[in-house]
């Protein structure tokens, strides 16, 4: 990016890149709008809050799973149904 009088300086593993002061991106969104065809539609807000909502329910789910000491289950277990079980 070239010399832009209203940024600042973001960091990542890669060096320091320039960032529009009045953006709420970092270095690496920044390096993929740069060097990544990314186009100009955004994700519907309805999306967005649904993650929301997802990202809450597993943080809570696995608080309750560690507080119980029930750990989750190793990797190619995760079945609903081992789940319902466990908590049933």
């Amino acid at each position: 990016m070239d010399e832009i009088s209203n940024a600042r300086k973001e960091n990542d593993s890669l060096g320091e890149v320039d960032v529009l002061a009045d953006k709420l991106r970092g270095a690496q969104t920044q390096r993929s709008l740069a060097h990544f065809s990314i186009g100009a539609v955004s994700m519907p807000r309805e999306m967005i809050g649904s993650y929301a909502v997802l990202k809450k329910a597993t943080a809570i789910w696995t608080e309750v799973a560690y507080s119980h000491r029930r750990w989750l289950p190793a990797a190619g277990s995760f079945r609903a149904s081992s789940i319902a079980r466990e908590w049933a």
